[in-house]
């Protein structure tokens, strides 16, 4: 056979694929209630998102305020280890000695941070105000999508009255 032939017996049974494949029915649109619409605009929604974000930001830095007025301490341990040459005297090192322990320690407070809460304060209040930015931004996304949702139910619902409307015109004609 040649490739002519071959391509031309081809041909027909494309177009029957192809025809068999154009009258399959599409699938329906999956159905979505207003609990998950809800959802999902939660989920994927990115006010939400940055109004959380910004709460935890706002609850780390209270966390730090807290923190700042809290005393430090630092503390150093340090053991130098020098082999002697079996003499009293040991030999000349650079050290205080041969066997050489060192352990200190640091106690920090700042005197003004006892009366100083005002950094505190404001950490707070700034905590507070994010955690109300995100229940608004819940508030505002919830009533976007329930207008959203039933203003496509309603137009579903005039779309199907209109295609019924369509097949009674079609009956009485």
């Amino acid at each position: 056979m040649s490739a002519l032939s071959r391509t031309s017996a081809s041909i027909p049974v494309l177009i029957f694929t192809l025809s068999l494949a154009a009258q399959t029915p599409p699938a329906p649109p999956p159905v979505i209630t207003l609990n998950d619409a809800l959802t999902r605009a939660r989920q994927y929604g990115t006010q939400v998102q940055d109004a959380a974000i910004n709460a935890a930001l706002a609850k780390e830095d209270s966390k730090q305020a807290k923190v700042a007025s809290l005393p430090t301490l630092n503390a150093f341990n340090q053991f130098i280890y020098t082999q002697g040459n079996g003499t009293p005297s040991g030999v000349y090192v650079a050290n205080d000695g041969v066997h050489v322990y060192n352990e200190q320690a640091q106690v920090h407070e700042e005197l003004l941070a006892l009366i100083r809460h005002g950094e505190i304060h404001r950490a707070q209040a700034a905590e507070a105000v994010a955690k109300a930015r995100i229940e608004v931004a819940r508030r505002g996304l919830n009533a976007t999508v329930i207008q959203d949702y039933y203003a496509i139910v309603a137009a579903q619902r005039r779309f199907a009255n209109a295609q019924a409307s369509l097949r009674e015109a079609g009956d009485l004609l």
